[in-house]
């Protein structure tokens, strides 16, 4: 039986309002008594979100979850409603994606010039504190990555690939299903963000036409040539009939294809292959756009990019 417990983050400190008008608990009052930087003692949480933990009998293992919606936004313009329904978003590496993701959505919330943006629930999905990060077993498929491009040795299960097909599972047949019952969500497909090995899982994730996911960003995606040909088989789906009308935004740092690492100048060429492959191929169910960033390396590219993504994957033209 699937376990989902539950405890509270803090629903103040580290939000983007609460940041920008210095009500960061501590901080403002150090500086008034001439005591510079202090120490808190703990870390900054992410205003409106919720920390989680479920154990996945598809992966058999177990992992963080956080939970964020835009709810003192509403508060703070007075359109609070508690039925109010979100598309939902994961977020794969979710300790970093998250805070990132959420604040571009509370950004274009707030700004008066936005073009319109929806209300999401952005779910970071990342593992349990002192546990290994175990991406490499669940975003990558297997036979993804070639002997000398593997920089983490693969010496135990959490840094072997090969686990993606079980992490699609407990996606699709164990957290959405809890999430849309635990909160009020629409009832549209959900947007998967992934970037470098997360990306790879993205891209897996379109190949194998899950009826969970209709937008997709491609960050980075760590998808190499190997004898099992997952570049052929993204450029296959394409020529398919989609299970849904889909987005996909795919990105990559212009320092990627020019790295003194051949490792990162292999993802720049397998980035060319699928953007050719989306280049070639017409299928009208499906919107897309590319874009590789001047001057940006495999980590660098990781802000900008997200943010663009977010805007192409949610907007309302």
């Amino acid at each position: 039986m699937t376990k989902f417990g539950i405890s509270r983050r803090a629903v103040l400190a580290g939000s983007a309002l609460g940041a920008s008008a210095g009500l960061i608990p501590g901080v403002a009052q150090a500086f008034q008594r001439g005591q510079g930087l202090q120490s808190l003692g703990t870390s900054v949480s992410i205003a409106d979100s919720e920390a989680l933990e479920i154990f996945s009998n598809e992966v058999g293992d177990r992992f963080s979850v956080s939970v964020w919606r835009d709810v003192q936004f509403s508060k703070l313009t007075g359109t609070y409603d508690p039925n109010q329904t979100h598309d939902v978003v994961y977020a794969l590496d979710g300790k970093w994606m998250l805070p990132i993701a959420a604040q571009v959505a509370l950004s274009e919330l707030i700004d008066p010039a936005s073009q319109g943006f929806p209300r999401l629930l952005i779910v970071g999905i990342d593992y349990i504190e002192g546990t290994p990060n175990a991406r490499l077993r669940d975003y990558m498929p297997a036979n993804a990555i070639p002997e000398q491009y593997r920089l983490i040795p693969q010496t135990t299960p959490e840094t072997t690939p090969g686990g993606a097909a079980q992490f699609l599972k407990f996606l699709e047949n164990e957290l959405d299903p809890l999430i849309r019952a635990k909160y009020k969500t629409t009832d549209k497909p959900a947007a998967l963000l992934g970037d470098s090995a997360g990306g790879a899982f993205g891209a897996y994730a379109f190949t194998q036409q899950t009826e969970l996911f209709d937008r997709y960003w491609l960050g980075s995606p760590g998808i190499y040539k190997t004898q099992e040909d997952y570049l052929g088989q993204f450029a296959a789906t394409l020529e398919k009939e989609l299970v849904h009308d889909t987005r996909i935004f795919i990105s990559l740092g212009e320092l990627e294809m020019h790295s003194p690492i051949e490792s990162f100048r292999a993802l720049g060429r397998s980035y060319a292959d699928m953007v050719g492959s989306l280049r070639s191929t017409s299928n009208s169910a499906l919107s897309w756009e590319d874009k590789i960033y001047p001057d940006k390396t495999h980590l660098s590219v990781v802000l900008p990019a997200l943010q663009d993504a977010m805007l192409y994957l949610f907007s309302k033209t």
